[in-house]
């Protein structure tokens, strides 16, 4: 059974934790919601063990956090999850019987203020088994605390900059795969102007690299109507030819059309691509078309 909740979220978080008979599993990014808290550290005390995997930062160590030290001396397993690949989960599984997961951080701010969701699921053991499985992985990446103590370092792991640094590096490494190169150096450069590491440095440096060994042929005579991902063979003016595959490539920020004047071209075993025009000298045909000839 599947039930989806869009309000009184924490009560129903509640609700099914007091169901628990033997054990909960629980991975939320941000944890700060005291009555769901309260409700935990009573399930210990009657001998329910609890996992809690949560990040490291600023919004769970903060002022006003929960007192983590009286749930790891009631018994409780607590675990910061591995920053090197941060957790954005909000899910928990209880004994073998129940999942609750969805948009919803276990905060004050998400009760409050957000539009949040979650779903319960019961019963279905394909589910039950998929999260807890996901727990287990995430649990042995995650490092547990034998004790608890606020840093008071303020450590922002979900920062806004952060965020779209890393959104636009990801962005990046995908156009550069597309052989979008323009576009690849454009979002890398923008990257690492919001957060100078040495990982977006190694990229912009690659796609330079790439740009440069990049051949621009001119002068091209190409047939009409190719499609993005379509095998053409590339005749050149001595007749030898080599292979190579259709691509689309933004030029000046906009989509290239293939009814316009410029196609783009990723030869076989060559790195880069190829800005080929509509005139004469090299010849773009279908591969079909030239196993004809």
């Amino acid at each position: 059974m599947i039930t989806p909740h869009f309000s009184r979220i924490q009560q129903e978080i509640i609700s099914n934790i007091n169901r628990a008979d033997l054990k909960i599993s629980i991975a939320v990014c941000w944890f700060t919601n005291s009555s769901i808290f309260d409700v935990l550290c009573s399930k210990l005390e009657i001998g329910i063990l609890i996992d809690l995997i949560i990040i490291d930062d600023a919004i769970n160590n903060g002022l006003g956090g929960l007192n983590f030290d009286k749930y790891i001396k009631l018994g409780g397993n607590l675990y910061f999850a591995d920053s090197s690949n941060l957790m954005h989960d909000k899910f928990c599984v209880i004994d073998d019987k129940i999942v609750i997961t969805g948009s919803y951080n276990w905060t004050f701010f998400a009760e409050n203020r957000n539009i949040e969701n979650i779903v319960v699921v019961e019963d279905d053991n394909s589910v039950l088994s998929a999260y807890y499985s996901e727990f287990i992985k995430i649990k042995g990446r995650a490092t547990l605390l034998n004790q608890y103590s606020r840093s008071g370092e303020f450590v922002d792991l979900f920062s806004t900059k952060k965020y779209l640094s890393a959104e636009l590096f990801y962005h990046s490494i995908d156009q550069k795969a597309k052989g979008n190169l323009e576009f690849a150096q454009e979002l890398a450069i923008q990257s690492n102007v919001l957060n100078h590491d040495a990982a977006t440095i190694e990229l912009i440096n690659e796609i330079k690299n790439v740009k440069d060994s990049t051949i621009i042929y001119n002068d091209v005579q190409i047939n009409e109507g190719f499609h993005n991902g379509e095998r053409v063979a590339i005749i050149y003016p001595d007749n030898t030819y080599s292979l190579g595959t259709i691509r689309y490539q933004r030029s000046g920020g906009k989509k290239s059309n293939f009814n316009g004047d410029t196609f783009f071209v990723n030869r076989d075993g060559f790195k880069g691509i190829m800005g080929v025009h509509k005139q004469d000298s090299i010849k773009l045909i279908r591969v079909s078309e030239f196993e004809d000839k």
